[in-house]
């Protein structure tokens, strides 16, 4: 059951970190290699909604805290 918690803690900080904000990223930003500059390929169009996003995160936040309560109780 420590295993299922600790992939569920995985996922939930994927589901909650947005898109782009992970160290080392790249993406949606312009980088400069070989002397020359270009947009990265990702997401072009609008954003996800700000309601969008807060049930991303609550998403996120909830099976952090079903992974962490699942390596309580059975770890």
């Amino acid at each position: 059951m420590a295993a299922l918690g600790g992939l569920l803690i995985a996922v939930g900080l994927v589901i909650a970190i947005p898109r782009g904000m992970f160290p080392g990223s790249s993406s949606n930003r312009n980088v400069e290699m070989g002397g020359r500059l270009f947009r990265t390929p990702g997401y072009q169009g609008v954003g996800p909604s700000r309601r969008g996003k807060i049930i991303d995160a609550l998403m996120g936040l909830g099976l952090m805290g079903l992974g962490a309560l699942l390596i309580e109780l059975w770890g």
